[in-house]
């Protein structure tokens, strides 16, 4: 799990990426401003590992490709 400025972040154990909180950018994932429940990011899988901070969102996948949000 990682958190940055409003927003959580987490990876399950089939590297399945989750997220929740609030964001005006949209930069959780998910097409609302705000996410109660931790809900799947549909388009990212196979991710290893996540890296945010107030104004970005990383993702590396395991074959090595970068997406960002």
């Amino acid at each position: 799990m990682i958190c940055s400025y409003r927003r959580i972040f987490s990876i399950s154990s089939d590297n399945t990426v989750y997220s929740s909180g609030k964001c005006s950018f949209l930069s959780h994932g998910h097409k609302r401003d705000t996410i109660s429940i931790p809900t799947e990011i549909k388009n990212l899988k196979n991710i290893k590992m996540i890296s945010c901070g107030k104004f970005h969102t990383a993702f590396l996948n395991y074959e090595g490709v970068v997406y960002y949000l």
